[in-house]
């Protein structure tokens, strides 16, 4: 099985936040999809339950946390296939280098279906918050 931030442009950072362990992106929670730039880019974040063992010292200023958002953004957007209806709630978030280098998106849930080819994949942030 690949490891998910392989793909990225930006895999320090989670390295910075959670060592050598990747946090899971089965059943997480959708939290946002967009589409910018005239449609070539994507962007979505998802809500993680795994929680850092030693999380960055900034973080300690809001201790009450229970989750972490991780956004992506995904550039030059070759293709796109999506289905669904909202809420899409929780999807397995999977990713893939195919033979020409691009880089193929998986978000499926019981609501969603969602496959993208990019060029690149970056993460944006990884934000502490309190779930309800």
């Amino acid at each position: 099985m690949i490891n998910w931030r392989t793909v990225t442009l930006n895999p320090e950072l989670v390295q910075h936040v959670y060592g050598s362990l990747d946090p899971v992106l089965d059943q997480t929670r959708l939290l946002s999809l967009k589409l910018l730039d005239e449609g070539t880019t994507l962007k979505f974040s998802l809500s993680l339950k795994d929680i850092p063992t030693n999380p960055p010292q900034r973080w300690s200023r809001n201790s009450r946390y229970n989750a972490i958002n991780m956004e992506f953004q995904a550039w030059n957007l070759l293709s796109l296939e999506i289905t669904g209806t909202p809420p899409f709630g929780t999807v397995c978030c999977a990713f893939e280098r195919i033979e020409s280098g691009s880089i193929t998106i998986r978000l499926t849930g019981t609501g969603l279906n969602l496959t993208a080819t990019v060029d690149s994949v970056r993460i944006n942030h990884l934000t502490p918050y309190l779930t309800s």
